[in-house]
């Protein structure tokens, strides 16, 4: 859904910022939805209830998504005046035009240009780490947040062949139509090829992208590509590796259950009814020693992946210049009540993406404060929150805005504006900070144990059937950011080859 007239953004002022001559700290959104859906102003992104209680400038932008967003073609562009215009990243030059106007014009709302941060989830969160790594945003801003991010980056020679085929389908779709003519000594020209991709709409071009009409999932998009041009050759991965991204104060962190969302939705893992509710399904777990196992497996994959290794490279860029400025972060709140029969803590628990309620203030509770006697706003608060849990759940929210913002303002979470009892301390050690309600562990510091040996000796030690052993191997490979070799070595070792 949606235009390709999509390129605004979005500036929240607190009240308290209008009438001060201090320029505030700014904190610029990145959303998430796998960079091929939704849009900065949903209402989980809304800061009202933040910026009532924080005084920052608070900036969200819209960039551009799937295809739109991220495509390659070779030759596409290559007459152009304009080098960008020959980079596969349009959705990250969006991202960095966006912070080019902030770098100008924020002052006029109140904001600092020389103190802006960057922070976004899951796919939002990758874009912070592609803004690190890209060239064109330096100096942009001082500090980022990167929620459940990850590594992985598209190359051109994977993408050439995807692109064929949806360029197969154009040629199908302009013969039906007959919109277009195009001889067959044209059909290798990228001009000639440009030019018919340009001839459909919006709409039209996105339908090539899906697998069947009433598909509402886009299949085969790029996503962060390693142009060279914005995005090293190398890619995300080791660029960090190497040091190759900006000197900045970052914060990286996951939740302990990400990947329980996704199960919770997949036939693989539960059965039954579709929806008992206008948005929630209900459900059941097929076998709960394999939901467990392959939650932890996929989980603890996307932490290392997404936290540990950023926060390591990044650290140890940083140790040659004598600074230590990283920072590392679990949430593990999975304080959901028992609904419609199904033990929604079992389902979801600390699942992708529930940390941004808690960061943004949770509406549920929120929900409360306008009108006790009303109760919860939707039937998602109601499934997702217990009322009798929201004084412990309100802590915990409030206590992680003050660290974002304590961040935001001078790059470390713990003392300014708000004195926090609970230390976070820097990467150094390899140590992280778990959040989680009081009526659970509380906010604490804990030691960083795992590795990929790790990961894989508990999954080779649980107690499920060895096929499920091996689907869940086959899966944490397909994710991973091993080579071809590497992968082969670990299935040549895991269960002595049986998953081969």
């Amino acid at each position: 859904i949606g235009s390709e007239d999509c390129l605004y953004l979005n500036v929240f002022v607190p009240k308290s910022a209008l009438m001060s001559k201090k320029k505030l700290p700014v904190m610029f959104w990145i959303h998430g939805g796998g960079n091929t859906w939704g849009h900065a102003g949903q209402e989980m992104y809304l800061p009202d209830y933040f910026l009532s209680q924080h005084d920052v400038v608070f900036v969200s932008s819209n960039y551009r998504l799937g295809p739109l967003g991220w495509f390659f073609l070779e030759g596409l562009n290559e007459d152009s005046t304009e080098p960008l215009d020959r980079s596969a990243n349009f959705g990250t030059l969006d991202l960095i035009a966006a912070l080019k106007w902030v770098k100008t014009h924020i002052a006029a709302f109140g904001g600092d240009p020389d103190n802006v941060t960057i922070f976004g989830e899951s796919a939002g969160a990758r874009n912070v780490m592609s803004l690190l790594v890209a060239k064109q945003s330096k100096g942009l801003f001082k500090r980022g947040i990167a929620q459940s991010g990850y590594l992985t980056t598209d190359k051109l020679s994977d993408i050439k062949t995807r692109t064929q085929e949806i360029v197969k389908k154009a040629y199908q779709k302009a013969d039906q139509t007959k919109e277009f003519k195009l001889s067959a000594a044209a059909k290798d020209d990228p001009k000639q090829i440009g030019s018919l991709l340009r001839s459909l709409n919006a709409g039209d071009f996105l339908s090539l992208y899906r697998l069947s009409q009433g598909d509402q999932w886009l299949e085969g998009v790029a996503d962060v590509i390693s142009d060279g041009i914005v995005i090293p050759k190398k890619g995300l991965h080791r660029a960090f590796r190497e040091g190759d991204l900006h000197d900045v104060e970052m914060i990286f962190g996951a939740t302990r259950d990400e990947e329980k969302l996704f199960m919770a939705s997949d036939d693989r893992f539960v059965q039954g009814i579709p929806v008992i509710s206008r948005f929630i399904p209900w459900v059941r777990i097929r076998d709960a020693s394999f939901y467990r196992v392959y939650a932890k497996a996929l989980s603890e994959s996307w932490y290392y992946g997404g936290v540990v290794l950023p926060s390591r490279f990044l650290a140890k860029k940083q140790a040659f210049l004598g600074l230590n400025r990283v920072y590392a972060y679990r949430f593990d709140w999975d304080e959901q009540p028992r609904r419609y029969g199904m033990d929604i803590s079992e389902l979801y628990a600390a699942a992708h993406s529930l940390e941004i309620a808690f960061i943004f203030g949770l509406p549920t509770l929120r929900a409360y404060d306008r009108d006790p006697s009303k109760g919860f706003r939707s039937v998602i608060d109601r499934t997702f929150y217990d009322p009798n849990k929201r004084d412990s759940d309100y802590e915990l929210a409030n206590q992680m805005g003050r660290y974002w913002v304590n961040f935001v303002y001078d790059g470390n979470p713990n003392h300014y504006p708000y004195t926090q009892k609970i230390r976070w301390e820097a990467w150094e050690v390899e140590q992280f900070l778990v959040f989680d309600s009081l009526r659970d562990k509380g906010i604490k510091m804990y030691l960083s144990s795992l590795s990929e040996a790790s990961i894989l000796q508990r999954l080779e030690n649980s107690v499920i059937l060895n096929h499920q052993r091996c689907k869940t191997l086959h899966d944490l490979l397909s994710r991973s950011l091993l080579n071809a070799e590497e992968k082969k070595n670990v299935l040549q070792d895991f269960m002595l080859g049986s998953c081969q």
